[in-house]
């Protein structure tokens, strides 16, 4: 049986256009968004067929060259399309991250599909898990309902629905105004760039692949937004606004609930995935919306001089 490890950009485009089972993060046009199409692939073959992939972001900066995560992408790495033995998904793994160049350093998070990270410790790479919250079944909008804490079903979207509307769709310039508002309040650098967010946002919405959601008072003013993108039957929230005049409790938690009607009454969404958060608030929230818990690995490995050049840089 031959075997062997591509690279090439074009027959992995040419894959996901066939219609190969890829996650939202690993599909080319997102990354071609988020990377400005200056993303790498490394794909495993088996007997013509391709069994795994690797995607990557390489960088330079500081002189060095490393691999690093983009804005608003949650997975990247290794991600297998047929099931196999534990040792072999091993040994393909390690094959993979043994034909990486050698950067000064690789930091990725890994897709939930990866639960054995042994590869990455063989290789070097320290791990850190990490959780996000999902809801499955949200066709079932009864059983979600009921899933909720008794505050927020009885309490706060009542609240919402009394002094609040929602709707579809946001113009640019006042979604990020909302998106921003809360690092803004405590003096923290937006996490990503204007033009990025621009772009992202119009490529998301070329393809129908999502979009920004909003809660607005009686005066219309923008008090919560969100921006979910989504997949098939798989939605992910990847951003939350809150204008200082919506830090009422309430404003957020009918916004997801909105979002999450939406999403299973007009596009047949099944699953809503709140991403990841390691901050005990946002924990508590995903919780008492009834989200599972779901583990994921971050891993990482590099040179002695870029640890050191990464830690003066944030003095």
């Amino acid at each position: 049986m031959s075997k062997n490890i591509g690279f090439d950009k074009s027959f992995y485009r040419a894959f996901a256009a066939s219609g190969a089972a890829l996650p939202l993060f690993f599909q080319p046009w997102w990354l071609d968004l988020v990377c400005k199409k200056k993303w790498e692939v490394l794909y495993y073959q088996e007997a013509g067929r391709v069994v795994a992939v690797y995607t990557y972001f390489p960088k330079r900066k500081w002189g060095f060259h490393y691999v690093t995560m983009p804005d608003l992408t949650r997975f990247m790495g290794p991600y297998f399309l047929e099931e196999m033995g534990e040792r072999k998904l091993q040994k393909i793994s390690m094959k993979l991250i043994k034909t990486l160049a050698p950067y000064d350093g690789v930091e990725q998070t890994l897709h939930y599909q990866i639960v054995d990270w042994l590869p990455f410790s063989w290789s070097g790479f320290a791990q850190t898990s990490r959780y996000s919250y999902v809801l499955r079944n949200i066709l079932q909008l009864d059983q979600v309902l009921a899933g909720m804490s008794t505050d927020y079903r009885n309490n706060k979207l009542k609240k919402s629905a009394m002094h609040l509307s929602f709707e579809v769709g946001q113009e640019l310039e006042e979604a990020w105004e909302c998106f921003e508002a809360p690092f803004k309040r405590k003096s923290m650098v937006v996490p990503m760039r204007h033009k990025f967010f621009q772009r992202l946002l119009n490529g998301v919405r070329e393809r129908g692949a999502g979009e920004i959601f909003v809660m607005r008072n009686d005066q219309q003013e923008a008090i919560a937004n969100g921006l979910v993108v989504w997949q098939e039957k798989t939605s992910y929230l990847l951003l939350l606004g809150e204008s200082p005049a919506g830090r009422s409790g309430y404003a957020g938690v009918g916004l997801i609930w909105n979002i999450i009607q939406h999403l299973a009454q007009e596009k047949g969404i099944e699953e809503f995935d709140f991403m990841g958060s390691m901050d005990e608030g946002i924990a508590r929230v995903r919780q008492n919306f009834g989200a599972t818990q779901k583990v994921y690995f971050s891993v990482k490995r590099e040179k002695a001089m870029l640890a050191m050049v990464r830690r003066l840089s944030r003095r």
